[in-house]
Formats: C-alpha cells, structure tokens, sequence
C-alpha cells in the first residue's frame, strides 16, 4: 500500500469513528430531550442503541427511569439490551421501578427483561418498588414468577 492510499484509509477510518461517534451523542440527547422523532430516526440510523453516557446508563436506562414510555419501546423494537446495567449494577427495569413507571416496566417484561436482577448494593427491582411505596410496580413484579436455581440437587429423605 501506498503511503497516499494508507493516509486515505487512516482519514476515512476516522470519518467513520468520528460519524458514529456523533450519531450515539444524537441518541442520547434525543433521549434525554425526550425527542420521539429523533430517537426513531437515529435508531432507523442504525446507531449503537445501547450507547452509554459518561455514567454508563444506557439510553433505554434513561428513558425508563424517566418513564418515556414510547421511546423505551423504540429503542426496544431496535434491539437495546434489555439487560444491560451500569455502572452500579442498575438495569433499565431496576431505574423504571425506582421510578414508579409501570407502563415502560410492562414494556420491559415483555421484551424478555430479567426480573430477580440486584445492583452492586444488593437491591432489585421489587425492592426499590416497595421502599419508594409504588404499590402498582410492587403488585406488577409480584405477578411475575421468583427464579431460583438450586447449586445442589434436593436430598430426599
């Protein structure tokens, strides 16, 4: 490879980098600015859904902890992990339930989310439910069944 044609490749690599780079920023501040339209268009965009901010919340985390019910089933419908967590172990539904956002956790439940996952303090979804008193979230994940996963086979007696 030339070095004109190794220059031109560094510079197009860059121009890509540089291009997705600002098409996640547009994401995440259409997000936040709870821009439905933006949101849409950056994830027909194919931009990495599950970008995250500078604390590490995704943008599905932070449309569920601020209830933006049709933008957490866009970033849904475009693939966004439904598990991801943070820096602090929350996930999208631990931040919803938080929250007291029922309709996005119903969203959330029917992508497939994990229910029984804790944060890095120990505290889930149902937990956080109940110590902020939302009692529709609290009977919403009570609906849903505990799993439990024996490390060592039941004895018989």
């Amino acid at each position: 490879m030339t070095r004109p044609m190794i220059a031109t490749t560094i510079v197009l690599i860059a121009t890509i980098a540089t291009t997705a780079s600002a098409s996640n920023d547009r994401l995440l501040q259409a997000v936040t600015e709870r821009d439905t339209a933006a949101v849409r268009y950056e994830a027909m965009l194919r931009a990495d859904v599950d970008v995250t901010d500078q604390y590490g919340n995704t943008a599905l985390m932070i449309a569920s902890a601020y209830g933006y019910n049709s933008i957490v089933a866009i970033l849904v419908d475009a693939g966004a992990d439904v598990n991801a967590t943070g820096r602090i172990g929350n996930t999208a539904l631990i931040v919803a339930a938080q929250n007291g956002h029922s309709e996005v956790i119903q969203h959330l439940l029917k992508a497939g989310c994990q229910v029984d996952v804790t944060n890095d303090y120990g505290i889930g979804a149902r937990g956080l439910a109940t110590g902020y008193g939302h009692r529709d979230v609290t009977a919403l994940l009570d609906e849903v069944p505990v799993e439990v996963t024996l490390n060592q086979p039941l004895l018989a007696f």
